[in-house]
Formats: structure tokens, sequence, C-alpha cells
């Protein structure tokens, strides 16, 4: 919700008026983590090898890098210091999931 109300007021082109229980009973759950939708990341998982790990590894990576990407920028975009420290926190979790998908890529390896 606090990243909801954080780019509720950042949306002037295109306001939005609800509230956070309205706007994400709408939503059709069709994007996933740094933007994606579902179908891409579906079509790129269709072609994989099932026992491929390190293609789900690195798809999985990319996943994770662009959430960071993206909460990173929003770091850089505000002045805000009480909003910065919301998406410092966030890049920083992000980095730690690539971090543990990192770990298991490695596995892959072996």
């Amino acid at each position: 919700k606090t990243i909801f109300n954080i780019l509720k007021k950042r949306s002037t082109d295109k306001p939005v008026t609800q509230d956070f229980d309205d706007y994400f009973d709408q939503l059709k759950g069709d994007i996933i983590e740094g933007g994606e939708t579902v179908e891409q990341a579906i079509e790129k998982v269709r072609n994989f090898d099932p026992d491929d790990c390190l293609s789900f590894g690195e798809l999985a990576l990319d996943i994770e890098y662009k959430a960071y990407d993206m909460y990173k920028n929003l770091y850089y975009d505000t002045e805000n210091e009480d909003e910065k420290k919301i998406f410092q926190d966030l890049s920083e979790q992000e980095k730690g999931h690539a971090l543990v998908v990192a770990r298991l890529i490695g596995k892959c390896m072996e």
C-alpha cells in the first residue's frame, strides 16, 4: 500500500482516484515483478528444456534485476527522504533475491 500511495501521488497525467483495495481488485494479475507480462515470461520458458536449470535461473535473475533496477530508479527519481528509504530498502531486498538466485545458478553449474 505504501508504494501504491507514493506512485498515486506521482500519477499526474492519468490520476488514480481509487483507494488501494479497489485498484488492486481491478488488476488483471498479468504483470510480474520487473514489469514483464506473464505471457512474455511464459513464452521464454516455453522453449526451455525442463532439465535446463541454468536457463530457468537466468530468467529468475533477469526478473530480480529488473525489479532491483525499477526500485533503484524510483530512489533516484524522488527527493523525499522517506520515499528514498523505502525504495532503497526494496532495492536491497531485490539485490538479496538476485544473490540467492545467483547461488542457485552456481549449483546448476556443479
